[in-house]
């Protein structure tokens, strides 16, 4: 469980940063359906968070943000295999974001893709 922890809090930081703008990510329409989820995450609500991150990748299917998400909502969910596949995904695309310095220490600079690749060595 402490795995989830850290995980769920690296991306609600993504998903905050990203809305409020402070990282210069620009706020588009999937990045309101990630927000969406990761609301209804926060909620314990993963069907609706799952609708809402799928309803982000059908805009944009390479939004490294909510590929981290969906992730770590499969691996949330026991769903291994889905999570391994958003996780290397994500660093394929080699994304250029990095977790913002307003971050836990552990996570901080780090890109999204070094994060997907931490996350995926916890899976089992």
């Amino acid at each position: 469980m402490k795995n989830f922890t850290i995980i769920f809090f690296a991306v609600c930081v993504f998903c905050f940063a990203s809305l409020s703008n402070s990282q210069g990510v620009k706020v588009t329409e999937d990045m309101k359906f990630t927000d969406e989820g990761f609301q209804f995450m926060t909620k314990g609500n993963p069907v609706e968070a799952e609708k809402s991150f799928k309803k982000a990748l059908s805009i944009n299917p390479d939004n490294p943000y909510t590929l981290l998400n969906l992730g770590v909502l499969y691996q949330q969910t026991n769903r291994p295999e889905e999570a391994r596949k958003m996780y290397e995904k994500v660093i394929k695309l080699q994304p250029k974001e990095t977790a913002p310095g307003h971050a836990s220490s552990t996570i901080a600079g780090k890109s999204l893709g070094q994060l997907a690749a931490d996350y995926l060595k916890t899976i089992k």
